[in-house]
């Protein structure tokens, strides 16, 4: 993969991977607009390895303080984020297993589930004037984890946005914005490296000599670095967004883009 090819594509992950929009559904959406040969759609495969490392280093950059105070005076909040992760574990490790992974990648089903993501950003989100913000994470329980868990299990389809779902119900259970996007995306810690690390394996394990692609590590490294530079930089615009309440605008970009990737799929 050639470097504007990687470093559209780690701009793509670092934007989407925490704006509610989808990234595994933006990456499809790239790869299907693009129409790329069997050789660069295995190499883009195998980049996603590596500007995954880069989301999860942004991540790591904003919320290092509380990761910190989780072996400290947050430590109660481990045990509810160890059951919000649950759920995708459970659903991940079954689609694998069950080999249904490379159904997931249809651009159809994407789109379709864009639009859904869509229209539970606009529904999903809310009023903060009707004093919803009745939780606290301090004290976020087990139960409420659970459904947050669920919902970020359903964000494994492509096209679910994982920050959109699961941030509308942890505000529909109560948190104020920012805290609800601080706990999602701690939660989203172990589910990134656990991604990271089935992809890596399913790398690993191709044998065959169409399959194997040469690596260019410096290119890796390039996507890595612009990965974490634009999720920083997203992550620290999503929570302005959140703050000011316009969380549910993104809908505006997914419901467009899930018909426009509907309609090219079946079409061309």
């Amino acid at each position: 993969m050639g470097t504007m090819k990687i470093i559209i594509q780690a701009i793509v992950q670092g934007l989407t991977e925490f704006l509610p929009v989808s990234s595994s559904g933006h990456l499809i959406a790239l790869e299907t607009f693009l129409i790329p040969d069997p050789t660069t759609a295995a190499t883009m495969a195998e980049t996603t390895v590596a500007l995954h490392a880069g989301t999860l280093l942004a991540v790591l950059l904003v919320f290092w303080k509380s990761l910190v105070e989780l072996c400290g005076r947050r430590r109660n909040l481990v045990i509810p984020l160890v059951v919000a992760t649950i759920p995708a574990v459970c659903v991940g490790l079954l689609i694998v297993i069950s080999g249904l992974d490379d159904l997931l990648t249809d651009p159809r089903l994407t789109g379709a589930m864009l639009v859904v993501t869509g229209f539970v950003l606009w529904m999903g989100e809310p009023s903060v004037e009707n004093g919803h913000e009745t939780a606290n994470i301090e004290t976020v329980s087990n139960q409420q984890a659970f459904w947050i868990g669920i919902a970020q299990a359903f964000a494994i389809v492509p096209g679910l946005s994982r920050s959109g779902l699961t941030i509308v119900v942890a505000r529909r259970i109560g948190l104020p914005g920012q805290q609800a996007a601080q706990f999602s995306f701690l939660m989203s810690i172990p589910v990134i490296v656990g991604a990271m690390g089935v992809m890596l394996c399913k790398q690993l394990l191709k044998t065959t000599s169409d399959e194997m692609v040469a690596i260019d590590w410096n290119i890796i490294g390039l996507g890595i670095s612009v990965s974490a530079v634009v999720g920083y930089g997203a992550l620290r615009a999503l929570l302005v967004v959140l703050e000011k309440g316009r969380f549910h605008w993104f809908t505006f970009w997914c419901i467009p883009l899930g018909v426009f990737l509907l309609v090219f799929a079946y079409y061309w």
